[in-house]
């Protein structure tokens, strides 16, 4: 048993320049053990990382296996714990039911949706009329203004519901999205969107990246154009 060890130790201090590197692999497995079992998981995986814990302690001590085990044990209980709370912070305030209603909302994210002739906002209400902390909510081309602006706070009426679950079993899974992206609602704006105040902000950065895409489209036939622009920008609207 001690030869073996010893050869363990030697195999170990060869790699030890590359033994950081196991690191990541080790959050991402308690990440993806949270993804397939949920919380469902968190007892065993608990017990199992305990029984790793106590075997790394019966390793001699200031050894490498005794460090591999340990942390072994401590970085796949962090990325289960890490996501665990992530999902737990992300499900506050996701709206129950359909609402319809007049609110105030900062503008987080503007993004004009070519290919179905709409605008999409994304508000942060700031909790105002009991609703989630982050909505979003679509505009139409009647409704959008250029003063939108990242930063700028609008008055609206609008439609919102829950996030969509999937429409079919293993379909698209929109609301498992919007729940990491911290959206609680979805819907559409009704009647006239109003700047109750502008912003001094300059999205320089946000106002580059539209003008490189309008370029891109204008200067390319659609279908090319389109994937062109979500390859150089980021830009998917136009898809």
């Amino acid at each position: 048993m001690q030869i073996q060890l010893a050869q363990i130790e030697y195999w170990l201090e060869k790699e030890r320049e590359r033994l950081p590197l196991w690191v990541p692999i080790g959050l991402g497995l308690g990440i993806a053990i949270w993804e397939l079992s949920w919380d469902t998981a968190l007892w065993p995986l608990l017990a199992t990382c305990t029984a790793l814990l106590v075997l790394g302690l019966c390793l001699p001590e200031a050894s490498r296996s005794r460090a591999i085990v340990v942390g072994a044990a401590i970085c796949v209980a962090a990325g289960y714990a890490s996501v665990s709370y992530h999902s737990w912070q992300s499900g506050q305030g996701v709206l129950e039911k359909v609402w319809v209603g007049e609110f105030y909302g900062r503008i987080e994210a503007s993004e004009d949706i070519a290919a179905r002739d709409k605008h999409r906002l994304l508000l942060n209400t700031g909790g105002h009329a009991n609703l989630p902390l982050r909505v979003r909510v679509n505009l139409s081309p009647e409704q959008y203004r250029d003063n939108f602006r990242i930063g700028a706070i609008v008055r609206l009426k609008a439609r919102l519901m829950p996030p969509a679950m999937p429409a079919l079993p293993g379909g698209y899974d929109f609301a498992r999205r919007a729940w990491f992206s911290e959206i609680g609602a979805t819907g559409t704006a009704l009647g006239e969107v109003k700047l109750h105040q502008q912003t001094n902000r300059s999205p320089w950065l946000a106002e580059l990246r539209a003008s490189l895409s309008d370029h891109i489209l204008k200067n390319l036939s659609p279908g090319p154009g389109s994937i062109a622009a979500a390859l150089a920008t980021g830009y998917t609207g136009a898809i």
